[in-house]
């Protein structure tokens, strides 16, 4: 058999690992319930669900964290736990890594279910459209990051209070119908501050 990494095989987790997934059914231990949408699987034991954790934290796709719970649940299973963004990735993302654990799990058909559904549905695109919640964030951070999608700038860090851009330290005053902030940066310079509004597409 072709070694994956380290002890892992292919068909390794076979029979072990329940073709259904649970998606937004837990809460995310890493971000806002807005940023984080948590995929749960459920294996039969706790070991291939800790080498399941790590085949997947390998993976080359976008993930936030994964984690497995410490105890089975109340139907013996143990729960291994992948945090992705959500965004309008969200699908692709998933689809890539079941394909990826299709050499360790032979399987091929995924279904899942939601919260306040107990309906198991087939994983496909139009299932995840009508029932998982995407783009649709409150978290202020996105409402300021879409401030600045018209922005020249490569590389906005939001934190609770302060946007940093390019030198700049940017404090949030105000987030509402519009964004008011203040620079903590001196902007006496004519320069600095026309090359500012260059940058936030005001000038």
């Amino acid at each position: 058999m072709t070694k994956l990494y380290e002890g892992l095989r292919e068909s390794d987790l076979v029979d072990l690992v329940t073709p259904m997934m649970s998606i937004d059914e837990y809460e995310t231990k890493i971000s806002d319930v807005n940023e984080v949408i948590v995929v749960g699987f459920f294996i039969d034991d706790k070991e291939p669900a800790i080498e399941l954790s790590r085949f997947i934290d390998r993976s080359v796709q976008n993930i936030l964290d994964t984690d497995v719970s410490p105890a089975p649940n109340e139907s013996g299973y143990f729960m291994m736990f992948l945090e992705l963004k959500r965004d309008k990735h969200f699908y692709k993302i998933v689809s890539n890594i079941l394909q990826e654990m299709e050499n360790i799990t032979d399987i091929k058909e995924w279904t899942f279910k939601v919260y306040k559904n107990d309906e198991i549905m087939d994983f496909n695109k139009e299932n995840v459209r009508r029932h998982v919640r995407l783009n649709e964030p409150t978290h202020e951070s996105f409402i300021v990051k879409s401030f600045f999608d018209d922005a020249l700038i490569d590389n906005v860090i939001i934190t609770e209070s302060h946007v940093q851009l390019k030198g700049f330290s940017l404090r949030i005053m105000d987030i509402d119908s519009k964004i008011m902030v203040e620079s903590t940066a001196s902007l006496s310079d004519m320069s600095l501050s026309r090359r500012l509004d260059n940058m936030l597409g005001l000038y």
